[in-house]
């Protein structure tokens, strides 16, 4: 095995062959349990909050402890006592299982929790801004992001991530992006995380900081925790400047199409975790497994888009549609004093038997896009090489230019495409009867769901590197398609702010639930304790 054999598979032995820490399975002296019945009545809650805020499967355990620390983490919070009580909530909605649990673990979250309540206790102090809420809010997307990496450690995408983001950085030197190196370092490592874990602005959020306050995450210490609460309009001003800028957005598209084959390889490695070195060691082994793992993928696949789409369907229904049809009717009895049933019937079912057409036309890459994989799986692992030649380096470096200057014309272009499309389906739907309203819930509604539905088949281009020709047909319906997937866009992150179930459980039920839940808990501990004092006396 020569030298570039020997770097990529030694750092990958080395980082996913440690033995495990046996204290994060210790025994549980302080053994953690929870009753059936507020377990069962804690699942069902979980279950209908999860369709209505309706997160990515990989975001639900993280956003549900972001909610638990919201109602009770406070600048008053004991760190030990809220760490206990953060197990049994997790326990009880059923996303971790007693697997989870150890002394060593609990001391950690409660560490970790420590340092958050002095946080929440500076910013009371120092009121460095208007918008304290705001602030909290990111504090605790972090802190949720933190506790989770405790909760689950042999999670280790990262080690995929870094190795990605070294070959970017390196693709990148001597690009005209303008951006100092701690700048360029964060957006890779963002760009290479979407790619591969489709993190969420909480997640993207937390690793920014560990880059930019390594120190904030170590041993409590009052001053550095101090320190970075007085920085924090400015740091968040900085970190979501980054995460939502051009920029970015350009890049992470380009390293995207660069993901398949580390996410092959994780994938691969993370499905024989005994048998890393043996896998890495024998090329023709890699190749034979990452077959099964893609094989794999695919079906495994095929079962969460099908289950996606009825989430999909259910969700907006419940936030979205059935809110707007209970608008449409009144509406239109108090402005032509009937309701107009043709356009009522086209807003109820054509966005959906849509959203069913676009999102069930879903194509699974062939063996030629599997062969590419095995091939640029081959290079980073024993080649040390990401793109096959100096040339196709270039070629990246081109697309992101390409991408970062837009030409004015183009832009022009680009609006009269949106004044097009949607000129043209209100001047039809004007014909059969619509009125204003029913056209703007038209829109909203063929909007948001072709933006879901696309969304979802995006999902099975995970793989695919090898890009597909569109016939004339699909170019066309591509072009006309993008002014109402990029309102769709909007409307999908803006309106989410406005689910009012979301907040009504929020406002309303979140906590109260939660503490009543934790009180009954409590008591049939308690009146469990008095059985046993009776029965032993």
């Amino acid at each position: 095995m020569d030298d570039n054999i020997a770097k990529n598979v030694n750092i990958l032995i080395d980082e996913l062959c440690k033995p495990p820490d046996k204290s994060l399975f210790d025994s549980k002296t302080n053994k953690i349990e929870v009753s059936s019945a507020t377990s069962m009545v804690s699942t069902i809650y979980e279950r209908i909050r999860n369709v209505i805020d309706f997160k990515d499967e990989h975001f639900i355990r993280r956003f549900a402890i972001q909610r638990f620390l919201r109602v009770y983490l406070s600048s008053k919070s004991n760190p030990e006592e809220t760490s206990e009580i953060l197990y049994k909530d997790l326990l009880r909605g059923k996303y971790i299982n007693e697997s989870h649990v150890s002394d060593r673990r609990a001391e950690e979250i409660s560490q970790i929790l420590k340092r958050y309540v002095f946080a929440k206790q500076t910013l009371n102090e120092l009121r460095i801004s208007d918008n304290q809420g705001t602030l909290w809010d990111f504090m605790l997307g972090v802190a949720a992001s933190e506790i989770e990496n405790v909760i689950d450690p042999n999670y280790k995408p990262e080690v995929f991530i870094k190795l990605m983001a070294q070959y970017i950085l390196k693709a990148l030197r001597g690009s005209n992006l303008d951006l100092s190196p701690e700048q360029e370092g964060i957006h890779v490592f963002i760009a290479c995380h979407k790619a591969l874990v489709r993190s969420d602005y909480a997640i993207l959020r937390y690793h920014a900081l560990r880059i930019l306050y390594p120190q904030f995450f170590g041993v409590f210490d009052e001053q550095t925790v101090k320190a970075v609460v007085k920085s924090l309009p400015d740091t968040k001003k900085y970190v979501d400047g980054i995460i939502k800028s051009r920029t970015q957005e350009v890049l992470s598209i380009q390293v995207r199409k660069l993901a398949p084959p580390f996410k092959v390889l994780y994938g691969t490695l993370e499905k024989n975790k005994d048998r890393v070195s043996s896998i890495l060691f024998s090329p023709p082994l890699l190749r034979d497994k990452a077959d099964e793992f893609m094989e794999s993928y695919y079906v495994e696949l095929k079962k969460k888009l099908s289950l996606r789409i009825t989430r999909t369907l259910i969700y907006l229904f419940i936030t979205k549609m059935l809110l707007a049809i209970l608008i449409e009717a009144p509406v239109d009895l108090y402005i032509i004093k009937h309701v107009n049933y043709i356009s009522l019937a086209i807003n109820t079912f054509f966005p959906v038997l849509l959203f069913f057409f676009i999102a069930k036309k879903i194509t699974i890459p062939g063996r030629d896009n599997s062969n590419k994989i095995h091939e640029l799986i081959h290079m980073v692992v024993y080649e040390d090489k990401l793109f096959a030649s100096d040339l196709e380096e270039a070629l990246f470096r081109k697309r992101l230019h390409a991408n970062y200057k837009d030409k004015s014309w183009l832009s022009l272009v680009y609006a009269a495409l949106y004044i097009l499309v949607y000129g043209l389906i209100a001047v039809l739907l004007s014909k059969i009867g619509f009125n204003v309203t029913s056209i703007f819930l038209f829109y909203f509604f063929v909007s948001v769901l072709s933006f879901f539905a696309w969304n979802i088949r995006a999902r099975s281009k995970d793989l695919q590197i090898i890009g597909k020709r569109d016939n004339v047909i699909e170019a066309i319906l591509n072009v006309v398609a993008l002014p109402i997937l990029k309102v769709g866009q909007i409307l999908s992150v803006e309106v989410a702010r406005f689910n009012f179930f979301s907040l009504a459980f929020d406002l309303i039920l979140e906590a109260p639930f939660k503490i009543i839940v934790q009180s009954i808990e409590d008591l049939i501990d308690f009146l469990k304790s008095k059985h046993e004092e009776v029965v032993e006396n």
